[in-house]
């Protein structure tokens, strides 16, 4: 090395030494890209992946908080957040949308290792945290309806707790919802012999209702899909999730919390029809993204209103651009679900709730997840300038970053 710094200079030398750090970080996954993300992976599955994204340089594994089962969450850091605009994105608020997981990990994967998303580096550095609801994402491999959080909860007021969920009776691996006239009910036995079923499910608490802003708003009793929780953050996981923005609030330039149920991206407000302050930015952000994805713009509270929303938060406390992608589902086409109930007299079975919610493994999946990939990087390169000024703790750019800015947005 001495004989190489002479020839070189202390300069060359040392753009060598990062060269070859660089060129020895190990192969991501041993798999091809498509061979994993094709399919859906257990937590554990996750986090060996989470491990490996790690080897790189570049990638830095925290943990940010421990759920009510006492699952590590995850965030995955690219690039120097120190120094550049931090883009948040957020995943799996809600157990049943794995899709919603599957596209931020997707995304990681992604700046990890392909070169054409690493450039994007030079601007901006990442937060990934694509399984929000570890607890929630492991009940949704048992029961597809699974929303929530794993918050114990003695939803029936008999003094245990969680006793009573949805279960696969008939062993087909689905759970059925069935329905006649105005009484419906999920497939499932009587677990507490109260003559009952399903009246106590397994947790919880919507994350996605427990951010402080209108969270006075929303749902207080406990056995609704949509609850509150007890008070504002009051969970682990959304209260992880608010003290990591917290922490990088003054540099974050963009937050997309991925959902599914719809294929839609959503602007603020959630909670309120009133158009946001911002509104023309947030519209040709999401217009941008919606574009490239193949989906619909809307104001979020025009698809219906919600309280307590990651969005409606990180915008309205911090002022932070923020938006809500729902990557896939047939909440919009009810002739999807027509198609796919059975009908026996009066009743009505539906069986499919994953399929509802997310995209088949296989080349669906993967349309998917490259939809998305392609939107993301299309909207940071098309408004570079503007959201990386628009994180105004971020330290000033070099000349030659501003005028990549500028490139990028013209290729865009």
């Amino acid at each position: 090395m001495y004989l190489v710094a002479n020839w070189l200079g202390v300069r060359g030398a040392l753009a060598l030494i990062v060269l070859l750090v660089l060129c020895s970080c190990e192969p991501i996954l041993a798999l091809p890209t498509p061979a994993y993300f094709a399919t859906y992976h257990s937590y554990r599955e996750v986090e060996g992946l989470l491990r490996e994204l790690a080897r790189c340089g570049w990638v830095r594994l925290r943990v940010i908080g421990t759920t009510w089962q006492g699952r590590p969450i995850y965030a995955v850091v690219v690039g120097d957040v120190g120094r550049k605009p931090v883009v948040l994105l957020v995943g799996l608020h809600h157990g049943r949308e794995l899709i919603s997981a599957q596209v931020p990990l997707y995304l990681a994967w992604l700046l990890a290792n392909d070169p054409e998303y690493r450039e994007l580096l030079g601007l901006y550095s990442f937060i990934v945290v694509p399984v929000l609801n570890p607890d929630g994402y492991e009940e949704a491999m048992r029961n597809p309806w699974h929303r929530k959080n794993c918050r114990p909860m003695d939803d029936d007021g008999d003094g245990l707790v969680d006793e009573d969920p949805p279960e696969d009776v008939d062993g087909d691996g689905r759970v059925a919802l069935y329905r006649s006239g105005e009484r419906w009910w999920y497939e499932g036995v009587d677990n507490d012999g109260d003559g009952r079923v399903n009246e106590d499910w397994v947790g919880g608490v919507d994350l996605n209702r427990n951010y402080p802003l209108a969270w006075e708003l929303g749902v207080s009793a406990t056995w609704s899909q949509i609850y509150r929780g007890p008070a504002p953050l009051s969970e682990p996981e959304s209260g992880a999730l608010a003290s990591l923005i917290e922490e990088c609030a003054d540099r974050l330039a963009l937050v997309i919390s991925y959902h599914s149920g719809a294929r839609l991206v959503l602007y603020p407000w959630s909670w309120s029809s009133e158009e946001p302050p911002d509104a023309r930015l947030l519209r040709e952000l999401g217009s941008a993204y919606a574009r490239v994805a193949g989906y619909r713009l809307m104001q979020s509270s025009r698809l219906y209103f919600s309280f307590g929303e990651l969005m409606d938060y990180v915008y309205g406390k911090y002022g932070v651009p923020a938006l809500t992608i729902e990557v896939y589902g047939w909440a919009l086409d009810p002739r999807w679900r027509m198609e796919h109930e059975l009908r026996v007299g009066n009743l009505t079975i539906f069986k499919y709730a994953f399929e509802y919610f997310n995209p088949s493994p296989g080349g669906e999946l993967l349309e998917v997840l490259r939809a998305n990939a392609a939107a993301l990087r299309a909207v940071l390169l098309r408004y570079a300038g503007v959201l990386v000024a628009g994180a105004a703790g971020s330290p000033a750019l070099e000349p030659w970053e501003l005028l990549r800015c500028w490139r990028w947005r013209r290729e865009a």
